[in-house]
């Protein structure tokens, strides 16, 4: 079946590797995607038919407050020199087109925007087509789920009225809004806000496995499309086909036509026997029409789906007012950076932030640029 079907993916943790340990120029890699960091997935694409590939820029949530833009760019900045450097990969920014292997950017976790609209603005100029609204920590505006790696932002909860505004800007720029990672509150009130259609990039189903980055059932109801990640939130290693439970319930709780792969293949490094890498596609296919999911299920799992939700954010986008240039706010900033005072009669001004004035006690809110 797999002979005429494309299959997307999700790429995370060579990224990062070769952020970290590889030099910046890729002329001193001194290796192509065949070999060296990269051979472990990308080599096997063609044996499982996957063509769309996610590079997912990933964020350590210590980042925030500090160097997370600067981060996000320069792992932007390597993608964008791999796609040209390596005719295998072509970056692409659409649900457009029939490349070999289409890659596109997103983001893992807000962190990355610092709390700057124009940031969000910027990182879609740049390519990124999803942000995952939080990664393993609160930001200043939306709420990770329990059992977060590090205390930011402790009383934050679900979605703030800055947070709404990133909402809104994704809509209106066509950025896919994902909400893996996210508490059941921010996730709610996301589906209740967003035009778009959204994603969950790497969750699967809490009612098979309490983790909580799946998604309960009454998430579960309102969501668009759930990326079924077998890697990250089992509950323990795990072996083939036991990851099927997961496509059964989904599909039987919300229906085929919102579910779709992640396999977050070198986003972590512990998966099911069986399904260690994307070559493995097929026996994962073959599997679930065993267990009788007809051709048109599957072809939507393994690629439509995701292509109709891509669109429909387009869609969306393409019908939103055009963005109005908007007085400067009140500016609310961490760690070694500049406090911004804008006035009417004095716009830009440099200031030392009145005493008292941190993270803890500003509305996060008041700072839309």
């Amino acid at each position: 079946m797999l002979s005429n079907t494309k299959v997307s993916g999700r790429l995370t943790k060579s990224l990062w590797t070769l952020f970290k340990r590889l030099p910046r120029i890729l002329s001193e890699f001194g290796c192509n995607l065949q070999q060296g960091f990269l051979s472990r997935q990308v080599p096997k694409y063609g044996s499982g038919k996957c063509v769309l590939q996610f590079w997912t820029v990933q964020l350590l949530c210590g980042s925030q407050n500090k160097d997370a833009v600067r981060l996000t760019l320069e792992q932007i900045d390597l993608i964008k020199r791999m796609c040209r450097h390596y005719e295998e990969l072509e970056l692409v920014t659409s649900a457009q087109g029939d490349q070999k292997i289409a890659s596109l950017i997103g983001i893992d976790g807000g962190h990355a925007i610092d709390s700057s609209l124009a940031a969000l603005r910027m990182f879609y100029e740049l390519g990124v087509r999803y942000l995952t609204l939080t990664s393993r920590c609160n930001t200043p505006w939306a709420e990770a789920p329990p059992g977060r790696e590090e205390d930011f932002y402790p009383n934050v909860i679900g979605l703030s009225t800055f947070g709404e505004e990133v909402v809104k800007e994704m809509n209106r720029l066509g950025m896919m809004i994902d909400l893996s990672h996210t508490s059941d509150t921010t996730a709610l009130a996301v589906l209740q806000l967003s035009r778009a259609p959204v994603i969950f990039s790497h969750s699967a189903a809490f009612s098979i496995c309490k983790n909580s980055n799946n998604i309960p059932d009454h998430v579960l109801q309102r969501l668009v499309i759930c990326y079924f990640c077998w890697a990250v939130h089992s509950c323990s290693i795990i072996f083939f086909p036991l990851p099927l439970d997961h496509f059964d319930y989904l599909k039987a709780t919300i229906g085929s036509d919102f579910i779709g792969i992640s396999g977050d293949y070198d986003g972590m490094n512990i998966h099911p026997k069986g399904l260690e890498d994307v070559s493995k596609y097929p026996a994962l296919i073959e599997e679930l029409l065993k267990r009788g999911w007809s051709k048109a299920e599957l072809k939507g799992i393994l690629r439509e789906n995701f292509l109709r939700v891509f669109r429909g954010v387009e869609k969306v986008s393409a019908q939103w007012p055009p963005l109005r240039i908007q007085k400067p706010w009140l500016g609310s900033f961490e760690g070694c950076l500049t406090f911004l005072l804008a006035s009417t009669h004095n716009a830009g001004a440099m200031r030392t932030p009145p005493q008292g004035l941190n993270a803890h006690n500003v509305d996060s809110s008041s700072r839309v640029i």
